[in-house]
């Protein structure tokens, strides 16, 4: 599986969830990217990995840029320069570990 090129996504280790049975391991993805949409594709295509069950978007989060620092007074006669930021989505995966899946 290819992670979509606009996705982050941090490394994960199978473990117990809280809230998930005791008989099979959960595996927790939190990751960023620009948009619901890439979220989305990163869904669908761990979807398509046999050894993951009930793929799951458990949490979302949209981040704001921060606003630009304050301007110094060396540089308050100067015209700003605009930077444009965008805003990150951070989201939370949740799937279940198929029984007898290795990785």
């Amino acid at each position: 599986m290819t992670i979509p090129s606009d996705v982050a996504s941090t490394p994960s280790t199978p473990g117990q969830a809280p809230g998930a049975s005791s008989t099979g391991a959960t595996v927790v993805l939190t990751g960023a990217t620009y948009s619901q949409a890439a979220i989305a594709r990163f869904l669908a295509r761990l979807s398509t990995l046999s050894a993951l069950d009930n793929v799951r978007l458990t949490e979302s989060n949209r981040v704001d840029p921060q606003a630009n620092p304050a301007v110094s007074p060396a540089d308050a006669g100067k015209t700003p320069t605009a930077t444009k930021q965008k805003v990150v989505v951070t989201f939370t995966v949740t799937a279940d570990l198929h029984q007898g899946a290795t990785s």
